[in-house]
């Protein structure tokens, strides 16, 4: 079964991460951008995208039991 984290948008939403696409972590000054792999089309296309959220690296690591 696949692993999730929650983590908090810059504009408030919550999302939902799936741990097996996570490619990259980088921090942030005001909290950590998260790189990840999705799939994109019919033809298993893999594209990466990111998005920059409001949690520091050291909590992100901690909920990826890192």
């Amino acid at each position: 079964m696949a692993e999730f984290i929650e983590v908090t948008r810059f504009d408030g939403e919550k999302i939902i991460v799936g741990t097996d696409h996570i490619v990259e972590i980088i921090p942030d000054t005001e909290g950590s951008v998260i790189f990840y792999d999705i799939v994109t089309g019919n033809n298993g296309n893999i594209s990466q995208n990111r998005v920059h959220i409001k949690e520091k690296y050291a909590i992100i690591r901690h909920k990826l039991g890192l």
